[in-house]
C-alpha cells in the first residue's frame, strides 16, 4: 500500500534580519528628517503660544502649565515614534506563500503579489548564506525578500512549482 503524503497548502517563514533591516533603516532615515521635525515643533510651539495667549485673555483666572504640557506632549510623540520603530526592528515581518499568491505581513500591513498578477518567480541562491525570493508582478514593484535559513531553496522551488504550475520558477545557483 502506498502512503499518501500530504503536501502543505501554504509555506511561511520570518524574513531574515539581513533582508529587512536595511530597508527599515532607509524608512527610518526618511521618516526622521531634522528639518521636517524642526518645522513641526516650531508650528506646534507657535500654535501653543497663540492658544495660551488667547485663552488667557478670554479666561484670566485659568491656571494651566502650558510649557510643561507642551514638553510632555512632545515627549509622548517622540516616545511613540521610538516605540513604533523599536517594535518594527525587533519583530520581523513574515512571508506567506499559498494558492492566492505571495504575501509579506508586517504587523497589520500586508503586501500581496496575487497569483493572477505574478509574471515570474526567481529563487536566487547565488549567495548560499543569503538566498532571495524575487517575484515580478504586472504593474507592481519587484518583490525581493530574503529566504529564511529553515527553508531550503530546492524545497521552496518544489513548493512553488506545485502551487503555481502555470508559472516557470527559475533557480539561480
Amino acid at each position: 500500500m502506498k502512503a499518501e503524503t500530504k503536501k502543505p497548502k501554504s509555506l511561511w517563514w520570518f524574513e531574515p534580519r539581513w533582508s529587512y533591516i536595511p530597508r527599515l533603516k532607509r524608512e527610518i532615515s526618511e521618516a526622521i528628517r531634522n528639518k521636517m521635525w524642526l518645522r513641526l515643533f516650531a508650528v506646534l510651539i507657535l500654535f501653543t503660544v497663540v492658544a495660551a495667549y488667547l485663552l488667557k485673555r478670554a479666561v484670566p483666572d485659568l491656571e494651566f502649565d502650558w510649557a510643561g504640557q507642551l514638553a510632555r506632549s512632545i515627549g509622548v510623540m517622540v516616545l511613540g515614534v521610538v516605540c513604533f520603530y523599536g517594535l518594527s526592528w525587533l519583530i520581523p515581518p513574515f512571508i506567506v506563500i499559498n494558492a492566492n499568491g505571495v504575501a509579506r505581513q508586517e504587523g497589520g500591513h500586508v503586501v500581496w503579489r496575487r497569483r493572477a498578477d505574478i509574471r515570474r518567480i526567481i529563487i536566487d541562491a547565488t549567495d548560499p548564506a543569503r538566498p532571495r525570493l524575487n517575484i515580478e508582478a504586472t504593474g507592481k514593484k519587484p518583490f525581493e525578500r530574503g529566504i529564511a535559513g529553515k527553508v531550503s531553496a530546492a524545497a521552496l522551488a518544489d513548493f512553488l512549482r506545485a502551487t503555481f504550475p502555470e508559472l516557470a520558477v527559475e533557480e539561480k545557483k
